[in-house]
């Protein structure tokens, strides 16, 4: 049979996912020229194989896609499993089928209330699913493709007991779910006196139990150490729930008519439409799953993958790191492995524009909120939260879709005082423009309009070479129901390129967990093991230049109705049906629709305008020049300012050598009078825009409720709660308030419910906090510099745009830890793509800067390699 490829065995092919799997196959013609063969356990009368296997009504009938074997195997009989192998083995050694490509496992029951066993003593659950595929499995290894093979295991969530899914139910916990099952003696899981149903009051707990033992994942880890393995992969696959036949052995026939056969299938269609990947799928999406990672066809992570990998059809990655692998991987000749901390979570809220920006949703959006800075003495002692989210997509999941590039003078400046030549605006913008589809500008030649757990512990490296070969991960998770926790570490290696993307936070973390950064790390020692890190490369900048934008929030009152706080009426439910059905109205808009970007040293301090010109003719307005970048930005919703110049810088530090600790952050806030100073100049200018809409005809009064000389009673009942302090207090009242700007991390003004009601006027339900008015009243016009100076002590904080804790430089590398093309000084194989890299953090949001960071960072390490390896 040289004209075939090779053979495709499958098991449990009688069943709803074996079935998909099979029709999958026989549909796709770039599968026609392979052999299969289809496992049941009575292939003579096998109704579902049959129908999928079928050519239809067509007349003639079309010769089959490939040709293919019916095999009847009962995998609970060991001497069934010799024979059948047996029988394969001869027929690959007499070429008469070509080796195999791919085994998948997939051949399951699970039973319930009664609990039965073979005739060698074996529960029948744990001979069927797990010990007769192990056998089949090393029978077969003989008859394997050794250089392109796969064996695919279909597991299931239930068959870890620290998995997350295991904390959904109580089935999972107590004394047969706290440990994990791989370190427990198989003998009573074998004999079925593991969790036997005898002991089950609840007629399928104890069945459900022993399935998810059967069911794990043992076989992958024990086969991936297999000498004989060769170039092979072993694959563990979670196809999610899906209306399989798995439970056609329930006494329950509501559970086998009702739950499986009527709502699970209901389920999995309406569950795909909000998460394709998530714990529901369609039986058709799980079958494409498995096939793409049996012939690696698919897409990341399905297609190319290192030995032993578990997959459950999801594709995690940061904001960098889903434009990296992207980008690579469009090379075909090409494996992108990208880590990622967090999950997918790929979920209705996270989609929801609006909705997806609250960043008190939690671990719903992969919000990393545990981080606290150090005191800062500039703003009164207070700490600030760098909020940022861990999962796929990275702080994408809480940007607001706020998409701004930063002015021309931005890049301007980095070429031209920072020798940065390579980084000039006519460098990045056609990156810019790469990851864009300006939908709303279709006609604009200056847009776009073409653009598409694991945590790094320490990088891999030879101290004396200065290569860097690959990232040592940890994956830790607690266990169900308890405060214990599982961490294991592995090393993932790299035949070409190790690229950071951990963000300005994590990334100089990780470098100096490796050795690499400046000689003395954490004067104060707080942690005794820190002096214990070696320094391999002595890289002063990183960690020592953290940079970021401060935000400074004015508030004015208004109607609920005309703000995003009608969301937390009954309005709520009908804006998000809207939503889901036409994908419009407040849920799917961004909380901040526009801003203003000005210079404060293009404002006239007496009228608090923008002046066009000097008086000289010259152009304040021109942002191609590195002066006339701005500093300052004004979010329309809120009226809120926002410093965009800074000049303080930070630190990031160690404060222990676990990698799952937090650093220690110095955050800059206010760490220059230059900053405060152009604080002072934003703040009123304003409450000068805040006085123009008041006067504008607005049909309600619009009286500040947060703003510097007016109602100081109301901020100090603020900073009474805990302001942005630490304590679970200061969460429960900012969480009352849904704030949905991510960039006001989290605003005061959003706090009325901590005393404030709600009277009628004019038949318009308005926030009120004029119990807090104490007679203080002022403009822009009256208020003092020493008001404001308060003011913006006791209410700034981030807005969320960490940076330049690992800076690029000129060949410099007292200054930088990157060169012009990402490369780390002194290693090779080791770049940056994240905030983290920038030089002087950009006028703008920095989301775009980061995806156009990422599109470069591709474009050098596509360039450096063509020359090597073959096309």
């Amino acid at each position: 049979m040289s004209d075939t490829k090779g053979t495709i065995l499958l098991t449990g092919a009688n069943g709803g996912l074996g079935s998909a799997i099979v029709s999958h196959i026989v549909s796709s013609p770039e599968f026609a020229a392979y052999h299969g063969i289809y496992t049941a356990r009575n292939a003579t009368s096998a109704p579902s194989l049959d129908a999928a296997l079928s050519p239809g009504t067509q007349s003639p009938p079309p010769p089959p896609p490939h040709s293919f074997d019916k095999v009847s195997l009962d995998l609970s009989r060991l001497s069934d499993v010799r024979k059948v192998a047996a029988d394969i083995n001869s027929r690959v050694a007499a070429r008469t089928i070509p080796p195999i490509r791919a085994i998948v496992l997939n051949a399951g029951i699970e039973e319930f209330a009664t609990q039965t066993w073979t005739e060698d003593g074996l529960d029948m659950t744990f001979a069927t699913n797990y010990l007769g595929h192990w056998l089949l499995t090393l029978l077969l290894l003989k008859s394997m493709d050794r250089e392109r093979g796969r064996i695919i295991w279909i597991t299931s969530w239930s068959h870890y007991p620290q998995d997350r899914h295991n904390a959904y139910n109580a089935a999972y916990v107590g004394k047969y779910h706290n440990r994990d099952i791989i370190s427990d003696d198989l003998e009573p899981i074998a004999r079925g006196t593991w969790s036997p149903s005898k002991d089950d009051s609840t007629r399928w707990a104890a069945g459900y139990r022993r399935y998810g033992a059967s069911k794990f994942h043992e076989l992958q880890r024990r086969l991936d150490r297999d000498p004989l393995l060769g170039q092979m992969s072993v694959l563990a696959l979670d196809p999610g729930a899906m209306p399989t036949g798995i439970v056609r052995l329930s006494d329950s026939w509501f559970l086998r008519v009702v739950m499986f056969g009527i709502m699970l299938p209901a389920m999995a269609a309406i569950w795909a439409w909000f998460s394709p990947n998530g714990s529901f799928r369609t039986m058709g999406k799980s079958a494409r799953d498995v096939v793409a990672a049996a012939f690696a066809c698919g897409p990341p992570p399905l297609c190319e993958q290192p030995k032993g990998v578990f997959l459950d059809g999801s594709e995690p990655g940061g904001t960098a790191g889903c434009v990296l692998a992207s980008r690579l991987s469009e090379d075909p000749n090409v494996t992108v492995l990208v880590l990622e901390k967090g999950g997918v979570k790929d979920n209705m809220v996270s989609r929801m524009p609006l909705l997806s920006q609250n960043l008190f949703m939690g671990d719903t959006l992969q919000v990393q909120s545990a981080r606290w800075s150090e005191p800062i003495p500039e703003a009164n002692g207070r700490k600030t939260r760098p909020w940022t989210a861990e999962g796929m997509g990275g702080a994408t999941r809480i940007n607001a879709m706020l998409l701004t590039r930063g002015c021309r003078g931005d890049y301007a400046a980095w070429s031209d005082e920072l020798g940065l030549g390579d980084w000039d605006w006519e460098h990045v913008e056609p990156y810019l423009r790469a990851i864009e589809n300006a939908v709303a500008h279709p006609d604009s030649k200056a847009r776009g309009h073409e653009g598409t757990g694991a945590i790094a512990t320490r990088l891999e490296m030879d101290t004396e070479s200065g290569i860097v070969s690959g990232v040592r991960i940890r994956s830790s998770q607690k266990l169900a129901n308890t405060q214990a926790s599982s961490t294991k570490d592995f090393l993932v290696k790299a035949r070409r390129e190790v690229i950071i993307c951990s963000g300005a936070i994590c990334t100089p973390q990780l470098l100096l967990l490796s050795g690499i950064g400046p000689k003395i790390q954490n004067p104060q020692k707080q942690d005794d093991d820190l002096k214990n890190i070696a320094v391999f490369k002595e890289l002063p900048a990183v960690g020592a230049r953290q940079a970021d934008h401060y935000s400074f929030p004015i508030m004015l009152e208004l109607p609920k109705k005309e703000t995003f706080h009608v969301l937390e009426s009954l309005w709520g439910l009908w804006y998000i049906l809207l939503w889901v059905i036409f994908g419009t109205r407040l849920m799917g808009v961004t909380s901040t629709p526009s801003a203003i970007y000005v210079r404060t040293n293009a404002i006239d301090t007496e009228t608090m305008t923008v002046q066009a010109h000097e008086e000289d003719g010259t152009d304040n307005l021109d942002a191609s020049q590195p002066r006339n970048v701005p500093d300052t930005e004004i979010m329309v919703i809120p009226v809120n300012g926002l410093e965009r110049h800074p000049r303080a810088t930070g630190r990031v530090e160690l404060a222990s050598t676990d990698p799952l600790a937090n650093p220690r952050i110095t955050h800059p806030l206010l760490g220059d009078e230059r900053d405060l100073a152009a604080a002072r100049v934003a703040v009123r200018f304003t409450m000068r825009l805040a006085e123009e809409f008041q006067n504008s005809g607005y049909p309600y009064p619009a009286p500040f409720a947060f703003a510097p000389g007016n109602k100081p009673g109301l901020l100090r009942e603020w900073e009474k709660s805990g302001g942005e302090g630490e304590g679970e207090e200061e969460e429960e009242v900012i969480g009352t308030a849904a704030n949905p700007v991510p960039d006001i991390a989290p605003p005061p003004p959003a706090l009325p419910n901590a005393g404030a009601g709600v009277h009628e006027d004019a038949g318009e339900e308005v926030a009120r906090s004029s119990d807090h008015e104490e007679g203080n009243s002022k403009t822009w016009k009256n208020v003092t510099d020493g008001e404001i100076d308060d003011y913006i002590r006791r209410v700034s904080h981030t807005s969320l745009h960490f940076s330049c804790t690992c800076p690029m430089s000129n060949n410099d590398e007292k200054s930088g830890v990157v060169d012009q093309r990402l490369r780390v000084y002194g290693f090779k194989h080791l770049r940056f793509a994240d905030a983290s890299m920038f030089p002087r953090v950009p006028s703008g949001h920095t989301m775009a800067p980061v995806m156009m960071v990422a599109e470069r960072c591709a474009h050098f390490v596509k360039e450096e390699w063509k020359d090597r390896c073959p096309e």
